[in-house]
């Protein structure tokens, strides 16, 4: 891969890390963001000796003004791009834990795990497609890492009404609804599906050569969980990083990989049966709602299963991430809140 050009998002740890070192080992140049400056500078030290190079990019995913300024000093760099993967992302935990936080951004009052799953790579995403659009690759590609897990997202909360925003895009000041906390991980990674595909008509419309795909890593014991009880039992049981990125690689390298595809290091929702019926039931029993707890309950069967069926498998999405009204309406959207950047 020497001479390359990679952009990593969230790579100080987890996947975006062992990606790095990965890709870096192959020869490739190396963008890689992350929020502190010290963890960047001893990645680039510690990374000195691979035949690839490391470029250390400081960014905070939950400022879009500290991704634009980012950006910025990737065009110091580079003018060209020839892989961008969105990698970064946070998790809020148990709804329990942390519905009675402010979840506001500090920049803008927008939900702190939207704009840094999603809105931050929206940003990036429409940004550096000139800079993709001048690579030599045959099939220069955006890599969005989503989840399996959007399944449990119906895409309602995702939705702009009028003048206002996606209701999973507003801040809230004291708490918010347990089942708004409970989903807006879900939401964050349909969310980056349903631009996937907004973004990739739009490509060909232009005819460019330029794909934008999907990854799930399944489980994978990373930082993304937090601290407590959940990590410890994830780390134990989950892959570890370097199993983690081998689906995430065929997405990003593999020739045959065409635009739309997401790609999963496990295939394990492929064999629910009827799923596109009964895991988007939007009917409730006793106030629970049922396509929360069914999908909640298949994400823990998966973390158990998962090593039995490892691969690099092109996976099923939810009959809501084909939903092309949705897609162009959070689009259109997400260009304008965005828009100060661009």
């Amino acid at each position: 891969m020497k001479g390359t050009r990679v952009m990593i998002t969230g790579a100080t740890n987890g996947i975006g890390l062992q990606l790095a070192d990965t890709l870096l080992s192959m020869g490739a140049t190396v963008y890689g963001t992350g929020r502190s400056s010290g963890k960047l500078q001893a990645i680039a030290e510690s990374m000195a000796g691979r035949s690839g190079t490391f470029v250390p990019l400081l960014a905070d995913h939950s400022d879009l003004s500290s991704v634009s300024a980012m950006l910025s000093s990737l065009s110091s760099h580079t003018d060209v791009l020839d892989i961008v993967v969105n990698n970064a992302g946070i998790h809020y935990g148990l709804p329990m834990q942390s519905m009675h936080k402010d979840t506001r951004s500090a920049t803008n009052g927008m939900d702190t795990l939207f704009v840094t799953n999603y809105l931050s790579h929206v940003l990036i995403t429409e940004k550096v497609l000139p800079m993709l659009n001048r690579s030599k690759m045959e099939k220069p590609r955006v890599v969005q890492v989503s989840s399996t897990y959007h399944w449990i997202s119906d895409g309602s909360l995702l939705r702009p009404n009028g003048p206002l925003p996606p209701f999973a895009s507003r801040g809230s000041e004291l708490e918010k609804p347990f089942r708004q906390m409970h989903l807006s991980y879900g939401d964050s990674k349909l969310a980056q599906l349903l631009h996937m595909h907004a973004v990739n008509r739009m490509l060909e419309e232009e005819s460019s050569k330029v794909a934008v795909v999907a990854f799930c890593p399944a489980w994978v014991g990373t930082g993304i969980q937090p601290e407590g009880v959940a990590r410890q039992v994830t780390h134990a049981l989950a892959h570890q990083p370097e199993q983690g990125i081998h689906a995430l690689l065929h997405a990003a390298l593999h020739p045959d990989i065409s635009r739309g595809d997401f790609v999963g290091n496990t295939n394990v929702v492929s064999y629910l049966p009827f799923k596109e019926h009964w895991l988007i039931s939007p009917f409730q029993f006793q106030g629970f709602h049922l396509r929360d707890n069914l999908i909640d309950t298949f994400a823990m069967l998966m973390m158990f299963v998962q090593k039995f069926n490892f691969g690099a498998f092109v996976q099923e999405t939810s009959p809501e991430s084909k939903d092309q009204e949705l897609q162009d309406a959070l689009h259109k959207w997400s260009l304008r809140a965005v828009s100060e950047w661009l």
